[in-house]
């Protein structure tokens, strides 16, 4: 591990440690909004300094529900600093939804936007007090409501001067943040993670960012891709910059004009970016290094991305219980930064399990267990799945299937287990063929499930959304998939939605999919 950072202490005396080194450095830029570490720290302390009068203890959970924007980062840092655990919630839930993560995560202060996108939180908050007893306080910025505190006067209250606002005590083993796994096929499960566990990866990887980088941020702060982002300057102090809501024209002006050098993006975020029909008419040419991952990933993608921004593009493997678990190095050689997802980093030991329960050679495909300080503890308030996911000797059972290319650690994702789809004594994933139907021009976005059938354990059927004014037939998708996938593979039915059902961060809900299989065949669709 790199010895330039230290991260085996709380995340409040790193942050300290960086606002001390770059008091008056641009930290975080959002629309109307620039603040630098020194007014970042400053509001974070008269947050801190409230939530501790408001009785905020260690282990206390504060949720966030909020929208891009510097209240976030200044709420997770406030709370940080007493031993709080922030608990990100969805802005896009529905209410029922908003409401169960609330009720699991218990937190005693809720801090919140009253209205966003034309919804109103205030009242869904209202409606679900008595479904949250350990709720004690709402604090809000919107209209004035009269059982919630006001946010910006808080910011604006002087505060004592001290040291250091962080709790004495704390350590790099303490929570820090619950986030949330699982949500494209069930209820999302909590992930506790604590300094060191969501620090690590970022240490290992830290050569190609400094603090002269500007980190554009693309995925929204609820969600485990969006929320590592703030790591970029609570760590080396470097700028990040946010949008009010994802939108490719959105991303490629930013990157115009706030001369963005570095971003990370999920495959599915890249391609519709990429497809932008005036993509070549904004200046990308700040950018060198993007980050992907997040899903299957293709050469073919990660060469469109480097020859349309003209940068370094790396991806990985990793999950929100385990972080960045494998990273492709900047130096990497061509057919490993384009043959695989990274390479096992060193705090982590890794075994590719098969079907049948034993360790599988180098080159064969297995679920991935794992095990090391970096993975997470167990799930929030889920003991008997806990009991099922770890094995009794400490390794986490992914639920992901990979291979190791060679000696070096090098990966290659496959997809998850449970999408596997079995025909005959064949295993196919459905990631594969849908990274192959998704390289076509015409097509936006693919989703591929097994459906049951008689003779063939599970038949593939392909759900595809067409770009814009493009035309398509079932045909031609099969065509497509001839030249790239085994006869085994390729879809047996190609239905056509004008949306690809996804979830917050754009990856596909094959839950809904399979939802929408099982309708068609009942009605004899299929």
């Amino acid at each position: 591990m790199s010895t330039q950072f230290n991260i085996h202490r709380h995340v409040g005396h790193i942050f300290e440690e960086t606002v001390a080194k770059f008091p008056d450095r641009e930290a975080l830029v959002f629309p109307g909004t620039r603040i630098t570490l020194r007014q970042w720290d400053a509001h974070t302390n008269a947050l801190a300094t409230k939530l501790e009068a408001l009785g905020i203890e260690k282990g206390d959970r504060v949720s966030l529900l909020l929208p891009p924007g510097p209240d976030y980062p200044i709420a997770f840092m406030a709370a940080a600093k007493l031993g709080a655990i922030t608990v990100p919630t969805n802005v896009l839930f529905q209410p029922r939804e908003m409401v169960s993560q609330l009720k699991d995560a218990a937190p005693k202060v809720l801090i919140m936007m009253s209205q966003f996108m034309n919804r109103n939180f205030a009242a869904i908050v209202d409606d679900a007090r008595s479904e949250l007893p350990d709720l004690k306080y709402v604090i809000a910025r919107g209209p004035d409501h009269e059982d919630f505190l006001p946010l910006d006067p808080i910011y604006e209250t002087p505060v004592p001067q001290r040291e250091s606002f962080v709790r004495p005590g704390l350590t790099d083993e303490d929570n820090i943040v619950i986030l949330f796994s699982g949500g494209t096929t069930g209820l999302p499960k909590g992930v506790p993670r604590d300094t060191y566990s969501l620090l690590y990866c970022y240490v290992e990887s830290h050569g190609w960012v400094n603090e002269n980088d500007t980190m554009l941020l693309v995925p929204p702060f609820f969600t485990t891709g969006g929320f590592l982002q703030m790591i970029f300057p609570i760590l080396f102090g470097a700028r990040l910059v946010g949008m009010a809501a994802f939108n490719p024209q959105t991303i490629l002006q930013t990157i115009q004009e706030e001369k963005c050098t570095l971003m990370f993006a999920y495959p599915t975020m890249m391609r519709w970016i990429m497809a932008q029909p005036n993509f070549d008419e904004f200046d990308v040419s700040s950018i060198r290094h993007i980050g992907i991952g997040g899903e299957a990933m293709t050469a073919e993608l990660i060469m469109t991305i480097e020859e349309k921004f003209s940068c370094v593009a790396r991806t990985g493997y990793g999950m929100t219980e385990t972080t960045g678990t494998a990273l492709t190095p900047i130096d990497a050689p061509p057919e490993m930064v384009f043959g695989s997802d990274g390479r096992i980093l060193p705090d982590y030991e890794i075994r590719f399990v098969g079907l049948e329960g034993k360790q599988v050679p180098t080159g064969e495909t297995g679920e991935i267990h794992v095990r090391g300080r970096p993975v997470f503890k167990g799930y929030w308030n889920r003991p008997e799945l806990n009991a099922k996911v770890f094995t009794p000797d400490g390794f986490f059972r992914t639920g992901d299937m990979a291979r190791q290319i060679n000696d070096e650690g090098y990966i290659r994702f496959v997809g998850r287990a449970k999408d596997t789809i079995r025909r005959a004594a064949m295993t196919i994933h459905p990631d594969e063929v849908e990274n192959v139907i998704n390289a076509h021009p015409k097509v936006a976005q693919a989703g591929v499930i097994g459906v049951p059938a008689e003779l063939s354990d599970e038949r593939v059927w392909a759900y595809v959304q067409l770009i814009p004014d493009a035309e398509m037939t079932a045909v031609e998708v099969r065509d497509h998939c001839r030249a790239s996938l085994a006869a085994f593979k390729q879809p047996d039915e190609v239905r056509f939605l004008a949306e690809v059902p996804m979830s917050s961060v754009r990856k596909v809900r094959r839950v809904k999919l399979r939802e929408l299989a099982r309708r068609e065949m009942e009605s004899g669709a299929g």
